[in-house]
């Protein structure tokens, strides 16, 4: 009987060991965690600090729950859009820029409020920064270029667009 718990054990470990790395939350090959901070709850990137005048951000919610990125947009504009979007639980987004800084707030949808319980985008998300993108004519600028999907699926839908990840 012990030995058969023993076995039992075994099997199971390997088992939840193979299936932790069926959904490997690893970053992309190619994308390094660089060109961006957490600071007082929120996710600045900053495509300058490696050099780049245009890039592109995998971020991963690495958690259980639904993240909403509220985009802080500043300046005097006179028409500022702001960029917001929903990470569902273990997915990837992925942010085109062509700005300095780009902040944004991090969210859990709540019942009680519309834009829900804000929290530390430190303890949610995993990001990483693609420092050598080829852009094609039409790719520029800011936008979400995946709201919400597989780390493989993020990165087809990416290529996909005319955008070379190198």
């Amino acid at each position: 009987m012990k030995r058969f718990i023993l076995i039992f054990i075994l099997v199971s470990i390997s088992f939840s060991t193979a299936y932790a790395d069926k959904d490997n939350p690893a970053f992309p090959r190619g994308c390094q965690p660089k060109g961006y901070s957490f600071n007082n709850y929120l996710l600045n990137l900053l495509p300058d600090a490696a050099g780049q005048s245009q890039s592109i951000y995998f971020i991963h919610n690495n958690t259980m729950q639904t993240i909403r990125l509220y985009n802080m947009a500043s300046g005097n504009r006179a028409y500022i859009m702001h960029f917001n979007n929903e990470i569902k639980p273990n997915q990837w987004g992925v942010f085109s820029t062509d700005e300095k800084i780009v902040k944004f707030i991090c969210a859990n949808p709540s019942r009680t409020s519309v834009y829900g319980n804000v929290v530390n985008c430190k303890n949610k998300l995993r990001v990483c920064e693609y420092v050598n993108v080829k852009y094609g004519d039409n790719n520029n600028g800011n936008y979400w270029a995946v709201n919400s999907d597989s780390k493989n699926g993020a990165i087809r839908n990416i290529i996909r667009q005319g955008i070379l990840l190198r």
